[in-house]
Parts: C-alpha cells; structure tokens; sequence
C-alpha cells in the first residue's frame, strides 16, 4: 500500500457507526415536524368551514334588496296594488282612491260573485290571517282553568275546615259467640279521618284492638296508604271470654281541669295542669298511673310538647304543674295557636295508653 492506495485500487475504509443518541434525536425531530404539519392542517380546515358556514347563514337569512315598485291591475287603468300593509300597522291607501283602501283586484263591490280573480302578483306578500279569534279563544280557556283550579282550592279548605275539630267515624260490628265464650268484633271502616298534617292532604289509618282492663290481646289492622276513608273488612275473635266478663256499659274518659294564662307583651301561654278525675280503670288492680301530655300546635303542626310527673295507683290524681310555651313571632295572637291534651296510663313493660 502506497499513500493510502493498494496495488489493486483505492483504500477503502469501514463507515462509522451511527450512535443511539443520533437517531433518537432524528427520531424526534421527525415526530414534532410531522405533529406541527397536521395542527396547522386541522386548523386551516376548520378555519376554512368556518367562514365557508358564515357565507352561508349570511345569504340564507339575508332578504334580498327590493324597491316596492306600483304593479298596474290588469282589471283596471286607474288603480294601482302597493305592498300590502302589516296587520299591525295602518293602511295606506293610494293616490286618487279617496282615502278607501283598495281591493286585491282593484274593485270595491261587495258581491264576490260578481268579481273577477285576479292573479296575484308575484312581488305582493301574502296577507296574514289575523289571531284575534285564536288569542280570544286561549284567554277562555286559561280563564276556565283559573276559575277550576280556584274552585278547588275554595273547595279544599272547606273541607279542612271542616275536618279541623273533627276525628271522623269508625264503623264496626260486635257479636258475642256464648257456644264458644269468644268475642267477634269486625272492623268495617271508617270515615272523614283527618289529615296527617297541614302540608299532607290524606293520611296512612290502621285500627288498633285491646281488651281493657287487662290489655293481653292486641291486635291492628292492615295499613291503607294514602286515605282518609279506608275500609277495612276485617274480623278478629278473642277466645276465653265468658259472658260474666262481658260487661259493655257507657262511661266517660274522666275529667281533666287546666288553667290557661296569656301574655301578649312577652309572646308567652302558661298552662296549669291541675288535677284529673273520674279516670277509667286501667290496670289490674283496678287503678291507673295517669300522667298528662301537652302538644302546642300552631297552623295544625306540632311545634312543643311537655309533660308532667306521673301518679302513682290513683284515679282522681292531683298534678298543680305548669309550663310556659313560647308563641312564634309571626303569629296573630291566638288565632292559629291550640293546645292538645292527652292523658295517657303508664306502664313499666307495655306501651303507655
């Protein structure tokens, strides 16, 4: 070899290797040119349906420019058909027709019979309809409605007025069985319910049974949704019972005196329980343990509620307890405010009556 030339030819030499950090960097650069190409082809082509979209609306909804030019009526020589006017606005009449307004064909007689159709021009807009019958008819029909929905509702607070100091009527049948020594009692129905509030307009009425004074059978009905006259039809028998026992007679619930004290300055009702009297007989031993429950209702809702101690084995308990109930401030008074007393037996094991 002779200065980098052989005997037989030129040096050759072996190329060098690439290296990785080369062609990643290669790779790269490839990749973001492709990326920014394609970005700036999505964008020209939304760029360009864009304005292509605009063009469109603008010559679709753009009226084209028409000077209203006198069409001659082919009926007459001396009268002329302008643009007809807007039903809302006045009428034009044109010259030389004595300030009347004009027919479409150019004559002013009554008689249809008599009057030649005219063609109508194809620069003449159509005259609309008026809506005079259509909005007449749509005020009758919203003033049926409205006259309907305030009838109901006139209707719906009589009957909760009605309703308001009444607890309905339950029908029921007794028939004592002496061959068997049972007691058959069914539930028929019942009527007229209250509401279980002033927001709810029906109620979920089941009837509870007990037999007193021994309260050892206790039996309910099903539950109706959403009723205030259920019926039932249901019959329940209690077995054991002999016709001795059987002793059905009329007696009242007993006697409860309170004392009612109001305060209009400070908004407040103070209410003293003072003693009961003439109680049913509850228990066994032919006594009771009364205590008395006081709800304060204002609008039909319970909003307090307080209670007083309870009294031992007694009939005619004596309480001398008071309580004070703040009144709402929006209230009016007394109007809408009512107290409900209950005197309830209690009971260590079951549930109070």
């Amino acid at each position: 070899m002779v200065g980098g030339v052989t005997e037989g030819g030129p040096l050759i030499r072996p190329v060098e290797p690439v290296s990785t950090a080369t062609l990643v960097t290669l790779c790269l650069g490839a990749g973001i040119l492709l990326c920014v190409v394609a970005i700036t082809w999505m964008l020209c082509r939304r760029r360009r349906e864009h304005s292509k979209l605009s063009s469109d609306k603008s010559l679709a909804f753009r009226p084209p420019h028409r000077k209203p030019t006198a069409v001659k009526s082919p009926g007459s020589t001396s009268h002329y058909l302008k643009k007809s006017p807007s039903p809302t606005g006045p009428a034009k009449s044109p010259p030389g027709s004595g300030g009347q307004t004009p027919s479409p064909t150019g004559s002013q007689s009554s008689n249809p019979a008599s009057q030649p159709r005219t063609p109508q021009s194809a620069g003449t807009p159509v005259q609309t309809p008026p809506v005079e019958v259509a909005v007449s008819i749509e005020n009758e029909r919203d003033k049926a409605e409205l006259e309907n929905n305030e009838k109901v509702e006139r209707e719906k607070s009589q009957t909760a007025e009605n309703n308001k100091d009444n607890l309905g009527q339950l029908v029921f049948k007794l028939r004592y069985r002496s061959e068997q020594n049972a007691l058959a009692v069914t539930v028929v129905k019942c009527k007229g319910l209250p509401a279980r509030g002033q927001q709810n307009a029906t109620s979920d009425p089941y009837v509870k049974l007990q037999l007193l004074p021994d309260k050892q059978h206790h039996v309910k009905t099903r539950v109706l949704r959403n009723t205030r006259d259920p019926v039932y039809d249901e019959d329940f028998t209690f077995f054991g019972i002999s016709q001795s026992q059987l002793q059905i007679q009329s007696q009242g619930r007993g006697e409860l005196l309170v004392s009612l004290c109001w305060q209009p300055v400070t908004s407040r009702l103070t209410v003293v329980v003072l003693k009961a009297r003439n109680l049913p007989k509850m228990d066994v031993t032919g006594l009771a343990d009364p205590y008395v429950k006081i709800y304060l209702l204002y609008n039909q809702q319970r909003i307090a509620k307080k209670k007083t101690h309870v009294k031992k084995r007694t009939l005619s308990p004596v309480f001398n307890e008071s309580f004070v109930f703040d009144i709402p401030n929006g209230a009016d008074g007394l109007n809408n405010v009512s107290l409900e007393f209950m005197l309830l037996d209690w009971d260590r094991v079951t549930k109070n009556e």
